[in-house]
């Protein structure tokens, strides 16, 4: 995420979201939303030739296509203009059946709209983040994440650091990134041992880019990441202001 705000400078916040009805079946929503300053800088830059990705992700065909990368019997239902927070976007919205054949890609919508940043690769759709997998029976269900892809190992006296002026560009870069990921378990949470519950939503990405670089450690942790799995976001920025993130490798949960 932090490459992409760096591709495309400004307000972009990522919104994704699971929600869960009690037979199983529910809905995943995607929204994407870009500053106006954004928007403009990818306009014009679209008008002098190169990608736009608020063209990509506004293409009903596309997002069709999208649907079986989260798991079997998914489907496309619509995409949406919204406005929030002074920003503007799209939200799309998928249906599925059963929660047990779903594939929930936190990151997935960030591919998307890398994929269509001038620079990038233009590819068919495809996706590299590893998905979150579903047991679901009897009104209890388990969320089992994935391991992580093996770091690279660093080189020795390679550790990237930042100088004054780096830092600088990097906090004007990324301070109104967000993205997150959310599950809403429509009937209500009986029970669960998740990390970071409101209600009957948890949370298993929140991160504030904002806040992040704003921390003392932020900058330096940024430039430590690798591949950016869960593992390289507990070791290195977990407990930073503007990090929420579930590190267990399985969550239980009981609906009401």
């Amino acid at each position: 995420m932090a490459l992409l705000a760096v591709s495309l400078p400004g307000c972009i916040e990522v919104a994704t979201v699971l929600t869960l009805e009690g037979d199983g079946s529910g809905t995943i929503t995607e929204e994407i939303l870009l500053s106006d300053k954004l928007r403009e800088q990818v306009e014009k830059e679209s008008a002098a030739g190169a990608p736009n990705p608020l063209k990509r992700i506004m293409d009903e065909k596309r997002h069709e296509e999208r649907a079986p990368t989260f798991g079997e019997g998914v489907k496309f239902v619509k995409t949406e203009q919204i406005e929030k927070h002074g920003a503007k976007g799209v939200r799309v919205t998928y249906a599925f059946e059963d929660i047990n054949h779903v594939k929930f890609r936190p990151g997935g919508a960030i591919e998307e709209l890398k994929a269509g940043v001038p620079g990038e690769e233009e590819t068919k759709v495809k996706t590299k983040s590893r998905p979150v997998t579903f047991k679901f029976a009897d009104k209890k269900l388990t969320l089992n994440f994935p391991k992580d892809p093996r770091p690279r190992k660093p080189r020795p006296g390679k550790e990237r650091a930042a100088n004054p002026q780096e830092e600088t560009v990097m906090k004007e870069t990324l301070r109104g990134v967000k993205t997150s990921a959310k599950l809403v378990i429509e009937p209500g949470i009986a029970g669960t041992d998740a990390s970071h519950v409101d209600g009957n939503t948890i949370v298993l990405r929140d991160l504030d880019f904002g806040k992040i670089v704003g921390d003392p450690g932020g900058i330096k942790a940024l430039l430590k990441m690798d591949r950016g799995g869960r593992a390289e976001m507990e070791k290195h920025l977990k407990g930073l202001d503007g990090v929420t993130v579930e590190f267990k490798d399985t969550v239980e949960v009981t609906l009401k």
